[in-house]
């Protein structure tokens, strides 16, 4: 994790977390990913910002993405790749 990133993600998490402000989190999260497109926490993140609004197709499409750049960080994105997978299902139903 770079120090940019490392910066933009606290940003961002004082943005949602103290002021509840999911367009400032966002932006800061992709800010984070600019600095270091490996750094999985803020991919994480981001997936998160996206199953949080029900955007399913778009948490799997960040997931994907960062395990391309990423692939060894694979079992920190598995446990949200799931939760969506499950959500995704049951919405089929």
């Amino acid at each position: 994790m770079s120090i940019k990133s490392k910066f933009f993600i606290k940003c961002a998490e004082n943005a949602f977390f103290k002021f509840n402000d999911l367009e400032t989190f966002t932006k800061m999260i992709n800010k984070a990913i600019e600095a270091d497109n490996k750094d999985s926490k803020a991919h994480i993140l981001k997936a998160s910002i996206f199953l949080r609004t029900g955007e399913l197709l778009e948490v799997l499409a960040v997931l994907t993405y960062a395990i391309r750049v990423n692939p060894e960080k694979f079992e920190e994105y598995n446990e949200i790749f799931n939760i969506t997978n499950e959500l995704i299902e049951n919405e089929e139903k």
